[in-house]
């Protein structure tokens, strides 16, 4: 059940941001379309949030970490995307500058990065003591 969580919650946040895409699309005016803006705002939310994504995921899997077990990086995931998300849309719809979107995506991108690390190490530290204490426990029964 491990690795099916994994697949399947990765699995729905793709799904959700190719959804995203295509209601975007379907919504979004014909002159907007043709605004550097709007394609900047669009590649960082869309293609930033997949490389995230898949970075986050072959990271889980190489560590062999049940995300469904561990809240926090369940809850930071979630929440990375939502705010690429928000940010992008914002941007995408209203037509900010370009400096702006390079600018607040590499800031959210530095935070994202800084939060996801503290996370792994964090989660790295727990799992050492329970191993630790798993290992004492099985001496002391000897």
């Amino acid at each position: 059940m491990r690795k099916k969580f994994n697949y399947l919650y990765f699995g729905a946040l793709l799904i959700l941001i190719g959804a995203i895409n295509l209601i975007m699309f379907l919504l979004i005016e014909k002159e907007k379309l043709q605004l550097t803006e709007f394609w900047l705002a669009w590649s960082m939310f869309t293609w930033g949030n997949i490389a995230f994504d898949i970075t986050y995921f072959v990271y889980v899997l190489v560590k062999k970490i049940n995300i469904a077990s561990k809240p926090s990086l369940l809850l930071s995931i979630g929440g990375i995307n939502i705010v690429f998300l928000l940010v992008n849309l914002v941007f995408a719809l209203s037509g900010v500058n370009t400096t702006t979107i390079v600018i607040t995506n590499s800031i959210l991108g530095f935070i994202a990065v800084a939060i996801t690390a503290y996370l792994f190490i964090n989660n790295r530290i727990i799992q050492n003591i329970d191993e630790k204490e798993e290992k004492e426990e099985g001496e002391s029964e000897n």
